[in-house]
């Protein structure tokens, strides 16, 4: 299973560790500087079993445009920016968002409404626990209350004819994890909802109405949304190392109907370019209006979303990004061995486009995965080369090097004249990514929270000891109101206040990388940790069956049967949640695996009542320190059968409590 969205964003806020090189004078922007540039990074392509595009526009203009590596493994057939294709991920949402802002603007949408009126139309309806509707208006805005993104997370699925899922499955899948009108946060299954809404709304396919309204009007001639089977020969295909069988073709991913809007585009570098041109045009391409100058606005408008000017955040869909103090705002994207970065500087005119495909794992392992491994012996991913390391990191490091030579740095900006502080002593603890939040899954969400986390401490003195995600420490030191900057370093960090509590995000970063202040009852040692140990006391129950001092049949059932069967439901969890995550079909399954949890809990509720009313013949044969020893046992089966109760429900299988 890949969770790209969360291991991307621990690895980009890793990158903090790397020494920032000392920023150039923009340079003059040359198709031989940048091809130049590019080709010390992408040009071990081949070497590297990956393929890549790039693409430079400037004021109307392509300026650069090169492919990398062969377009199929072993073959001879090199890249063709021109043609061949790309999946972008989630760059693809930038396109869902205008679509639906095209629909509003011909009042087939209203942004107010509530999108069951649309969906009804697809037998899809919304049910879940909060009064407010979920409206077009706050989904566009990531504020629709943020949908439970790992229970309907992407589906790696490979047959475009099994990729619709059944009405009601859809709507059982898009429950909030949320309250409407929060902190803005990252939404996979929101932006398949925009999709699906919009779609609806217009009575035709998503694909149809991604082609007639944005990729014909700006002549977009090879992109398609999803991957049609008569037209995967023209994707580009990288290499991948198996142990069995040592190098093989790389597997595409297509997405499930309901999840393309916010994923499942297919792009070539050429097309791109006419793409960026017109968001560098605000929205018009040569006399094609794509939006209206006032959607235009909306669509880029990041202020509304601001927890602190100096921080990056959301327009509609798209967000802004600081790399090596550079401003841009566009989308990154990941689907598959397939990783996209879009960028506009608009106070250059320049725009970015890089697609690349990577023969290895691009997301990062959690500090459980080695101990698992050592554990039950798995065999490691195989160690990459120094130019498969190279190549891994190359978007980010042209990234880096581009920015220096042709943007100018954005200048300074300022705290909000009526900006409150927070205390240091107040924004001492663990933060987590905003996208790590959001599960139904016991063991999924357990595992998230084993995962990397950025520790502050406060060291006194208006100075701040943050580690992210296991690396050293280092000191910051207040600047501003709420600001800290690295000593001996140019990476600060803002704090801001929200109604979930306190945010933090470094300046440099993107909107992804939000951190949300944990709170008190995150930390594993109250939510995690009692749970297996509460697990283990309670199968040890089953000794009252045989043990003539403790002898109940029916509470052992009760005990040792609740806790067995919890047990068999994580471990199934963890045998089947692929399945009922990635695939359709098998809702069966999933009944079958929620079903054990709960009959499990059941008996573990129903445990603790029967030993209270059996207490006198529990306790009639027993005298002086065999009834202490008893009364002690059967009290610490009782405490551990109301703890996975309480935690069951804190977990989620009973409800969402932990939000």
């Amino acid at each position: 299973m890949k969770f790209t969205g969360i291991l991307t964003v621990f690895a980009a806020l890793s990158i903090w560790q790397m020494p920032a090189l000392a920023a150039d004078d923009p340079q003059g922007l040359t198709a031989e500087g940048v091809i130049s540039m590019a080709d010390r990074y992408f040009g071990m392509a081949t070497e590297a079993g990956g393929t890549a595009v790039i693409a430079v526009v400037k004021d109307g203009e392509v300026v650069a445009m090169k492919g990398y590596g062969l377009d199929k493994p072993r073959s001879n057939k090199p890249v063709d920016p021109s043609t061949t294709l790309y999946r972008i991920g989630s760059v693809s949402k930038l396109f869902t968002a205008m679509s639906a802002m095209q629909l509003i603007e011909k009042g087939v949408i209203d942004p107010k409404a509530d999108v069951n009126t649309y969906l009804a139309k697809t037998q899809v309806k919304i049910h879940d626990r909060f009064p407010e509707p979920v409206t077009m208006g706050d989904l566009l805005r990531l504020r629709a209350g943020r949908f439970d993104w790992t229970y309907s997370f992407y589906y790696p699925l490979f047959d475009e004819d099994n990729l619709k899922s059944p009405p009601d499955e859809i709507g059982r899948r898009l429950w909030r994890t949320g309250r409407p009108g929060d902190v803005a946060a990252y939404d996979n299954n929101g932006v398949g909802l925009i999709g699906e809404v919009a779609s609806a709304a217009a009575g035709v396919s998503f694909r149809d109405l991604v082609r007639t309204n944005i990729f014909e009007p700006l002549g977009m001639q090879h992109s398609v949304v999803g991957l049609p089977k008569d037209r995967v020969p023209e994707m580009a295909l990288c290499e991948e190392t198996n142990v069995a069988i040592a190098w093989h073709a790389c597997p595409y991913h297509l997405l499930a109907e309901q999840l393309r809007p916010s994923g499942d585009v297919t792009v070539t570098a050429q097309d791109m370019t006419r793409f960026m041109m017109m968001l560098l045009n605000k929205g018009e391409l040569n006399g094609r209006r794509i939006l209206s100058p006032d959607s235009w606005k909306e669509f880029v408008e990041f202020s509304s979303n601001k927890l602190d000017p100096r921080l990056p955040t959301w327009g509609r869909i798209i967000y802004e990004t600081f790399t090596e103090g550079r401003y841009a705002y566009g989308h990154d994207g990941g689907v598959g061995k397939f990783r996209t970065i879009l960028r506009i500087y608009p106070q250059s005119g320049i725009a970015l486009f890089m697609s690349q495909q990577v023969g290895v794992e691009w997301g990062m392992r959690l500090p459980l995965a080695n101990s698992l491994s050592d554990v039950f012996s798995i065999k490691p991913d195989p160690p990459r080369t120094a130019v498969e390391q190279t190549f891994f990191q190359a978007e980010k490091l042209f990234e880096s090097d581009f920015v220096k030579a042709y943007i100018p740095a954005a200048p300074a900006i300022a705290p909000a004249a009526d900006l409150k502080p927070i205390r240091a002593a107040d924004l001492a603890g663990r933060y987590w990514v905003q996208l790590a939040k959001g599960t139904r899954f016991i063991l999924l969400d357990m595992i998230n929270r084993l995962g990397p986390t950025t520790n502050v401490q406060d060291l006194g003195g208006n100075r701040l000891s943050i580690t992210v995600a296991g690396a050293a420490p280092k000191v910051f030191r207040g600047i501003a109101i709420n600001e800290y900057q690295e000593e001996n370093g140019p990476r600060s960090i803002v704090f801001a206040a929200s109604p979930r509590g306190i945010n933090a995000n470094f300046t440099d970063a993107s909107s992804l990388t939000y951190m949300q202040q944990l709170p008190w009852h995150y930390r594993p040692w109250l939510t995690i940790i009692p749970l297996p140990i509460a697990l283990v006391l309670l199968i040890t129950s089953v000794f009252l069956a045989v043990a003539k001092p403790l002898a109940n049949r029916r509470m052992a059932l009760l005990f040792a049967g609740g806790g067995l069967l919890t047990l068999v439901g994580l471990l199934a969890e963890l045998q089947f949640v692929l399945t009922v995550l990635y695939h359709q079909g098998h809702t069966l399954l999933a009944i079958a695996w929620r079903l054990i949890l709960h009959c499990g809990v059941l008996a573990l509720a129903i445990a603790p009542v029967y030993a209270f009313s059996t207490r006198r013949e529990l306790f009639a044969s027993s005298t002086g320190g065999a009834r202490t020893a008893k009364l002690i046992y059967i009290a610490l089966l009782c405490a551990a059968s109301w703890l996975v109760v309480v935690l069951a429900g804190y977990w989620g299988l009973l409800g969402h409590f932990s939000d």
